[in-house]
C-alpha cells in the first residue's frame, strides 16, 4: 500500500498540530556536534531503559544519563541510529502505517492512543506504545507493520515530525483493537504464542490445530459434565463425541486439501494420532471463567521468581498450583489452565518457553532461569534442576506446547 498522504490528512486525530521534532525536540536528526543533546531529548521522550542500534553497536541506556565515548560518537556520525523495539527498550513497540486513512481508522478504534506518541516521516506513520511482558515479535499485517522486536530508523536526513510530544502509552496487546482486515492474523498470532506454531520440524502441531478447530467451530469442553458443546448464535448446544470426531476429521482433511498441505493428514494417519488430537482438543477447549485465569496468573507471579541456573517445567508449576488450590479450597474443581502457562510466564517475567528442559533424561517443556519458591523459606524449590520432580509424577499435560 503506497500513499502520498501528508500530515495534514490526519488533522482529525487530535486537537493539536503536527510538530517538527527537529525544531521542537532536537534529537531526531543527526547533526554531529549537538548529538548528545539531541539523543538526551529523545531519551526524555521515550523513557528508559532504551536500546539504540548504531551501526554495529547496540547501546543500552538504563538511565536518562548516557556516557559518550569516542567510539560511540564516531558510530553516530557514520550510521543513522535506530530504536530497538521489544524487551531491550522496556516493551517499546511501534505500529507502522503507510496510509493516513488507515492510521485514522486505527486511532478511532483505540482512542487511548490519541494521547500516545504519534510520529510521521515521508510515507510512514507510527503509533508508539509499550507492552508489559507481552510475547510479541515483529510481523507484517495487511494494513500495517508491527515492530515488536526489530529496529525502527527514526533518525533520518528528513526530519520526523510528531503529532504530540507525548510518551508512549502503556497498554497490553489484548487491549488493542485491530482493523478488520488484520483481525484474523492477530488471532492466529495469539494462538501460536499460546500453543506453538502450526508445524514443528515439518510435522503438524496437534495443539495448534485443536485450538484452531475449537475457535473456528465454536467448540468448548465442560470438564464437570464431561461433555463437548458447540456455541452457535450465542446458544450452547451439546454435541456427541462421535459427531465431534467426524467434524474434526473433516476439518483437518478439508484444510489439508485447501492449502495443499498433505502433511496435515499425519494427524489422521492412525487411531493413536487422532486420539492425541482429541485429547489436545479437550485441553485447549476446556470451559473456564476469566476469573479463574486471573487467580492462576496471580499465583504464578507470587510463586515463581527469576533464578539463574535453575529450570522449571510446566508440569511442576501446574502441580504446585493444584496443591495450592487444594490447600485453600479442598475438593474444588480445578479447570486445566496449564496450556495458558507459557503466555502468562512470559507476560510476568519475560521468559520464553523451552522444549528441552531435562527431567529423568527426557526433554520437557518449561523455563530456564525460573524457580518455584519454597512455601516456607521463599528459596527455590527446584534448585537442583536435573534432579527436580519427574514430570511423569505430575498431573499437568504438556498441552500448550505439543
Amino acid at each position: 500500500m503506497t500513499s502520498s498522504s501528508s500530515p495534514a490528512q490526519v488533522e482529525d486525530m487530535t486537537d493539536g498540530i503536527w510538530k517538527n521534532l527537529a525544531v521542537d525536540l532536537p534529537g531526531l536528526t543527526v547533526l554531529h556536534p549537538l548529538l548528545p543533546l539531541r539523543v538526551s531529548n529523545l531519551i526524555q521522550l521515550l523513557g528508559t531503559p532504551l536500546a539504540l542500534k548504531i551501526g554495529d553497536f547496540l547501546v543500552s541506556i538504563p538511565t536518562p544519563e548516557i556516557k559518550w565515548t569516542a567510539d560511540l560518537l564516531k558510530a553516530f556520525s557514520l550510521a543513522p541510529p535506530q530504536i530497538v523495539c521489544g524487551k531491550p527498550s522496556n516493551g517499546l513497540v511501534a505500529i507502522e502505517f503507510d496510509d493516513a486513512s488507515l492510521l485514522n481508522q486505527f486511532i478511532a478504534l483505540n482512542p487511548l492512543l490519541k494521547t500516545s506518541l504519534l510520529t510521521y516521516k515521508p510515507g510512514f506513520y507510527y503509533v508508539w506504545m509499550r507492552f508489559k511482558g507481552e510475547p510479541v515479535g515483529s510481523f507484517s499485517l495487511l494494513c500495517s507493520k508491527f515492530h515488536g522486536k526489530n529496529s525502527v530508523e527514526i533518525f533520518d536526513e528528513q526530519p520526523m515530525t510528531a503529532r504530540t510530544l507525548a510518551s508512549p502509552v502503556i497498554t497490553e496487546l489484548s487491549a488493542i483493537k485491530w482493523l478488520p482486515a488484520d483481525e484474523h492474523e492477530i488471532i492466529d498470532r495469539k494462538r501460536q504464542w499460546a500453543y506453538g506454531p502450526a508445524f514443528r520440524k515439518g510435522r503438524p502441531n496437534s495443539f495448534y490445530w485443536a485450538a484452531r478447530f475449537s475457535h473456528e467451530r465454536g467448540i468448548v469442553y465442560d470438564p464437570q459434565q464431561r461433555i463437548y458443546c458447540r456455541v452457535v448464535e450465542n446458544a450452547v448446544r451439546p454435541i456427541s463425541e462421535n459427531s465431534l470426531g467426524d467434524m474434526l476429521f473433516l476439518y483437518i482433511k478439508s484444510y489439508a486439501e485447501l492449502v495443499e498441505k498433505p502433511v496435515l493428514l499425519d494427524l489422521l494417519i492412525s487411531l493413536n494420532r487422532f486420539a492425541k488430537l482429541i485429547r489436545a482438543l479437550q485441553a485447549v477447549a476446556v470451559f473456564h471463567s476469566s476469573g479463574e485465569e486471573t487467580v492462576y496468573e496471580d499465583f504464578l507471579k507470587k510463586a515463581c521468581e527469576p533464578s539463574k541456573g535453575v529450570t522449571t517445567t510446566i508440569s511442576e508449576i501446574w502441580s504446585a498450583y493444584v496443591e495450592f488450590s487444594n490447600r485453600i479450597a479442598p475438593g474444588t474443581f480445578i479447570p486445566n489452565l496449564a496450556p495458558k502457562t507459557a503466555g502468562m510466564i512470559y507476560r510476568a517475567f519475560g521468559t520464553s518457553v523451552s522444549n528441552s528442559i531435562k527431567r529423568n533424561g527426557k526433554a520437557r517443556s518449561g523455563f530456564r532461569g525460573l524457580a518455584l519458591k519454597r512455601p516456607t523459606t521463599g528459596a527455590p524449590a527446584n534448585a537442583d534442576s536435573e534432579n527436580g520432580r519427574s514430570e511423569e509424577e505430575t498431573t499437568a499435560p504438556e498441552s500448550s506446547l505439543g
